[in-house]
């Protein structure tokens, strides 16, 4: 008499995350796409473990964090592992750039940002020098953006990056100075002064707009959290 023996499929461990950068206390969902598996163990490599075909997890510390789901078959024998790592942002905010999407192309009283030069030969272009002007509205810190030159509303929206500048966002009041730099770089001028009680809260989705009464001028200062 012949018995054949019982064939155990090698499990193959899968899954998919909703998303691998989160912020903390944010939940990700993890979808299981494995095969041939009897039972399933999630490690969420902060300590914290699960079983189930699928698992959803927040963590409380930023940080890389491996995920790793270990399939096994009926008869526990077999296994296979499949990682995933997951990024969790903390509660500290950096600017990463500033857009001017608006600015008034004249004065109040109607004439040019920038006057002709009183140097005989020397052309001045009318169109405002901008740079933004950061600063704790107490006082005793303050940081200036570089100076797009002769700056015209087909130029908009501009730029300014400033990830690399590792600029936190205290939760302090600072103002926001949109300047128009005069004299070949010797002084400025204040266009539209923007104050942000607590940039620390203020928007969401790491965006805050900034925008005057009068919608005359318009910035977006972006952020993310460390």
């Amino acid at each position: 008499m012949f018995f054949a023996a019982s064939c155990t499929k090698q499990p193959v461990a899968c899954f998919s995350a909703s998303k691998t950068t989160a912020d903390i206390g944010e939940a990700v969902t993890f979808s299981n796409c494995a095969t041939d598996a009897s039972s399933y163990e999630w490690d969420f490599g902060d300590g914290t473990k699960a079983e189930g075909e699928s698992a959803s997890h927040a963590w409380t510390k930023a940080g890389v964090y491996v995920v790793q789901l270990k399939t096994l078959s009926k008869d526990k024998k077999k296994l296979d592992k499949y990682s995933v790592a997951v990024t969790v942002n903390g509660n500290n905010r950096y600017l990463t750039k500033i857009i001017l999407k608006k600015y008034a192309e004249k004065k109040a009283d109607g004439s040019d940002w920038d006057a002709p030069s009183p140097i005989p030969g020397v052309t001045v272009n009318p169109q405002p020098d901008v740079f933004v002007r950061l600063s704790l509205a107490a006082g005793g810190w303050s940081f200036n953006t570089s100076t797009k030159t002769d700056i015209k509303n087909t130029d908009l929206p501009f730029t300014w990056n400033l990830t690399q500048q590792n600029l936190f966002m205290a939760p302090d009041a600072w103002n926001v100075d949109i300047r128009d730099e005069n004299n070949f770089g010797a002084s400025s001028v204040s266009m539209n002064l923007f104050f942000v009680a607590n940039p620390a809260t203020a928007g969401s989705q790491g965006k805050i707009v900034l925008t005057d009464n009068a919608s005359l001028y318009e910035l977006e200062v972006y952020y993310e959290n460390r």
